[in-house]
């Protein structure tokens, strides 16, 4: 295997090889979990979407959402939209009912938000990983013009996610999680786990739970 044909690889052209190929590949690279579904996704022959569309969010998940109470609850798009949240999630990122366009975009908000980079201890890695998710999702939808207008509007305001990118790092957007978030009250760190789900009905679509830890909530009482 050629430059030539890894080059192929990475811009998504139609090629063939056994999955047991890819997973040698995988394998001799020592790629992890993500990093090998982000191979198998790009080695795909099968047709792609050419049009990333915006999804409504259902009556039901919505409820669910803003009637979560334990913890930060939102919906996202591949697009880091951010589609429906409780008042928590709300709050943190900043967003209110009437936040529209690229206000209510995660990554946006990620990189172009102070008080994000004090709410999360450990914001660089929260960062990464939002960027990692993002180039996963963009290989679903290639040559779609949605993601390279968020990428070309994210590189023009901020050379920390121009370093980020510039890294090729990948995660599947099932493994995402938040991590920490300070109280601004209290200024103490507070350890949260994420649940990351799919929703079945709304394709693209994912629901992100993200609670205190137990020891956390016991150290609490």
């Amino acid at each position: 295997m050629g430059i030539t044909w890894y080059t192929w690889l990475e811009q998504g052209r139609p090629i063939k090889i056994a999955v047991e190929t890819l997973n040698r590949i995988a394998g001799a690279l020592h790629l992890d979990v993500s990093e090998t579904e982000y191979l198998h996704m790009l080695a795909r022959t099968q047709a792609r979407p050419s049009a990333y569309q915006r999804t409504v969010v259902s009556e039901s998940t919505r409820g669910l959402v803003e009637g979560y109470a334990a913890g930060h609850a939102f919906v996202i798009d591949p697009l880091w939209e951010l589609l429906a949240w409780n008042e928590s999630a709300g709050l943190l990122f900043g967003v209110k009912g009437s936040t529209r366009g690229l206000e209510c975009n995660g990554l946006w908000l990620i990189f172009t938000r102070k008080h994000l980079h004090d709410v999360l201890p450990d914001w660089k890695s929260v960062a990464k990983r939002m960027v990692a998710t993002l180039r996963v999702e963009r290989s679903a939808y290639v040559g779609n013009g949605a993601f390279d207008d968020l990428i070309a509007s994210l590189s023009a305001v901020s050379s920390e996610f121009l370093e980020i990118w510039a890294e090729i790092g990948v995660l599947a957007p099932a493994h995402w999680t938040l991590g920490a978030v300070r109280n601004r009250a209290s200024g103490d760190n507070v350890d949260y786990e994420t649940v990351n789900l799919p929703i079945p009905d709304s394709p693209g679509q994912r629901l992100i739970f993200h609670y205190p830890k137990i020891e956390t909530q016991m150290a609490a009482v």
